[in-house]
C-alpha cells in the first residue's frame, strides 16, 4: 500500500491527515486526492538515497536500523502468526488425540466380549475349554433349590442341552418371554432332551413369582437365587439374561434382553445334539 507523504518535506503523513506536523504545511485538495509514493530512504552514514523500505546502503555498504514503528509492526505480526500457528497445532493435536481415544475405546469395547455377539471359541483337537462365562467356556457350576426344596446342580445336568434363564417377577421383559420359553421347553424336552433352568434372582417377592409361575403354567424348573449369589457369579447386570449350554457344559450363546420364539430357536439349535 502506498504511503502518503507531505509534498513539502516528504515526511510520512497519518491516514486522513490534511496538515503536516513536521513543517506546518497545509495540504491542498489535490494533495489529498491520491497517496504519494514513499520517499527514498537516506543512509545516515553517507547521506546517499536508497530505495524505500531499504535498510542497507548501496553506496557505502553499511546497514542501518529500520524505524521503531516498523520493528513493532513486524514483531506484532510475528506474534500474531505464532499465536495462530500454536492454536492450529493445539487444535490438530486435540483432534488426533480424540481420534486415537475413540479408536482405542472402540477396541476396548470390542474386547470386552459382548455376550450377544461373542463367537464360539476355537480349540485345538483334544483341548479342554476353561471354566468361565464367555461363549466357548464351560459354564461355572452352581447349586440352588427349587420350590419343592430339591437341590438342582448345573453339573448334574451334563449330557443334556441346558438353557439357564435369569429372571425376576418384577421384570416386564422377563414376564413377556416366559410363554415362549415355556413353549420351547415343551416342544423339545422329549425329542431333544432339553432342560430349561429358570434362575429367579434379585426378587424380593417370592410369593408374587410363585403366583406368576402357576398362572402361566410354567413346566420347566425354577430355582431361587436368594441374595443373587449365582447372578453375581454370572455377572448378571441386566435381566432377562439367558445362557445356552450344550451337553458338554460349554456355553454356545448368551443373550441379554427378551427373546422372541424364533430367536430362542436359533440359539437353541447351537446346543442340540
Amino acid at each position: 500500500m502506498a504511503v502518503r507523504v507531505c509534498p513539502n518535506c516528504a515526511k510520512p503523513l497519518p491516514a486522513g491527515a490534511w496538515y503536516c506536523a513536521q513543517c506546518n504545511y497545509v495540504l491542498a485538495v489535490s494533495d489529498l486526492s491520491a497517496p504519494k509514493p514513499a520517499p527514498d530512504v537516506r543512509c545516515p552514514h553517507c547521506g546517499a538515497s536508497n530505495r524505500p523500505h531499504t535498510y542497507f546502503c548501496a553506496r557505502c555498504g553499511k546497514s542501518f536500523s529500520e524505524p521503531a514503528e516498523i520493528r513493532r509492526a513486524k514483531h506484532t505480526n510475528c506474534l500474531v502468526i505464532s499465536i495462530v500457528a500454536m492454536t492450529l497445532m493445539t487444535v490438530g493435536l486435540c483432534v488426533c488425540v480424540g481420534l486415537v481415544y475413540t479408536l482405542a475405546w472402540d477396541d476396548l469395547i470390542a474386547g470386552l466380549d459382548d455376550p450377544n455377539d461373542a463367537p464360539a471359541a476355537t480349540l485345538a483337537p483334544g483341548a479342554t475349554p476353561g471354566t468361565g462365562i464367555k461363549v466357548g467356556q464351560i459354564a461355572p457350576d452352581f447349586s440352588l433349590r427349587d420350590s419343592a426344596g430339591n437341590t438342582i446342580r448345573l453339573f448334574g445336568l451334563r449330557g443334556r442341552p441346558v438353557i439357564v434363564n435369569f429372571w425376576a417377577s418384577w421384570c416386564g421383559p422377563c414376564r413377556n418371554e416366559m410363554p415362549d420359553l415355556n413353549a420351547l421347553y415343551k416342544d423339545n424336552a422329549g425329542a431333544r432332551n432339553l432342560y430349561v433352568l429358570a434362575v429367579n434372582t434379585g426378587d424380593s417377592n417370592r410369593s408374587a413369582a410363585e403366583t406368576f409361575i402357576r398362572d402361566k403354567g410354567l413346566a420347566f424348573t425354577v430355582v431361587w437365587d436368594e441374595g443373587s449369589r449365582v447372578g453375581k457369579q454370572y455377572r448378571v447386570n441386566a435381566i432377562p439374561m439367558t445362557y445356552f449350554i450344550d451337553r458338554t457344559g460349554v456355553i454356545r450363546a448368551i443373550s441379554t434382553g427378551s427373546l422372541s420364539r424364533s430367536a430362542m430357536d436359533e440359539r437353541a439349535r447351537l446346543i442340540y445334539p
